[in-house]
């Protein structure tokens, strides 16, 4: 399951967002499980920066629960206009 997320800009400047763009929910899941476990190392490499990044979560087809949550690709930081 492959999701991209990232911390981005809002349209008005005044702000940013976490965007999960996902194919299906278990992958939506495991960005959160990633952000709630995490945090603490997304936030050490890219501090407020907007960023984007790839996610794989495998998880349990009866659940649907993530089981393993990796960064697929490192963290790309995004310009700011």
């Amino acid at each position: 399951m492959l999701v991209d997320h990232g911390r981005l800009p809002r349209p008005d400047w005044q702000g940013s967002l976490i965007v999960f763009t996902g194919i299906h929910p278990p992958g939506s899941l495991g960005v959160v499980h990633l952000l709630c476990t995490r945090i603490s190392d997304l936030f050490n490499e890219v501090k407020t920066a907007h960023f984007s990044v790839l996610v794989g979560t495998e998880y349990d087809p009866d659940t649907r629960e993530p089981l393993h949550v990796e960064l697929l690709t490192p963290l790309h930081r995004l310009e700011d206009n």
